[in-house]
């Protein structure tokens, strides 16, 4: 952790939240920004828990700044989805830098163009004690970028384009073309026919094991958690071999059949 101070009492404090309980610590912390560098790298709970910290008496308005790249899998693509356009993955550009608004009711988030839309939601003037401003709703923006628009960087840095250009095709199109809506695809990675299919499990195998890596992460509205994953390992007389004998778990709904020998199967959700 490393902090700053200044003679007039601010400071600025770099830190991090390694679990999902680190967010505890700040508990009762008045900040007037929040910064989040990758913001994918956090949980939803993480952002919105320390949402609630966001407050001073300092006389500067409290905000919040977040930085990211895009990840189809995580909860900011859900909590970003107006700004980006579903059939291309990319920014509207249209949208880019236009306000929206929020607020939670009943554990769910509803957006609006206007906060006034957003206002039933929110305490009547006269649920709340005498001399005290009706709350507002949160406001939030997109602002996407490109290393295009870092022409700092590429002036200094100018094989940093190259580097971008070299890396695999998923994460060139996230990191260079931020593109919010592409994924990993089948075919890929294993191709069919490096794998034999056979009919029934041969009667040559002397050893069977099998492990299951049970997915324990529940799901929200933010997040789209891995399915159970099963493995199944055997030996012919001495000689690791791959079993491609369907899987007893009923709920199995597909199996890629991987190149090293090994099969693996995920379950349905």
């Amino acid at each position: 952790m490393r902090e700053w101070r200044w003679r007039r009492g601010g400071k600025i404090k770099f830190a991090h939240l390694q679990f999902d309980t680190t967010v505890y610590d700040w508990r009762g912390a008045q900040i007037t920004l929040i910064g989040f560098d990758e913001l994918t790298h956090f949980t939803a709970h993480q952002f919105f828990y320390m949402v609630s910290g966001n407050r001073s008496t300092c006389g500067v308005r409290p905000y919040i700044r977040a930085t990211c790249n895009p990840d189809a899998d995580s909860w900011v693509a859900d909590f970003l989805a107006w700004w980006i356009d579903p059939e291309t993955g990319l920014p509207i550009a249209e949208r880019a830098g236009v306000l929206r608004y929020y607020i939670r009711v009943a554990g769910n988030i509803v957006w609006a163009d206007r906060p006034e839309e957003l206002m039933q939601h929110l305490p009547r003037p006269q649920e709340l004690p005498p001399g005290f401003e009706l709350p507002r709703p949160i406001s939030v923006t997109f602002i996407p970028a490109k290393v295009f628009d870092n022409p700092a960087l590429l002036r200094v840095n100018p094989d940093y384009l190259a580097w971008l250009l070299a890396l695999p095709l998923l994460e060139c199109e996230r990191l260079l073309g931020g593109n919010w809506k592409i994924w990993p695809a089948a075919g890929l990675y294993f191709k069919r026919e490096w794998c034999a299919v056979v009919d029934e499990v041969p009667a040559e195998f002397d050893h069977i094991v099998r492990y299951w890596d049970l997915a324990a992460t529940e799901k929200t509205e933010f997040n789209d958690p891995d399915s159970t994953v099963g493995r199944h390992d055997c030996r012919s007389r001495g000689r690791p071999r791959p079993d491609l004998s369907p899987s007893p778990r009923p709920e199995c709904r597909r199996s890629a059949r991987l190149g090293n020998g090994h099969t693996s199967a995920e379950s349905g959700d």
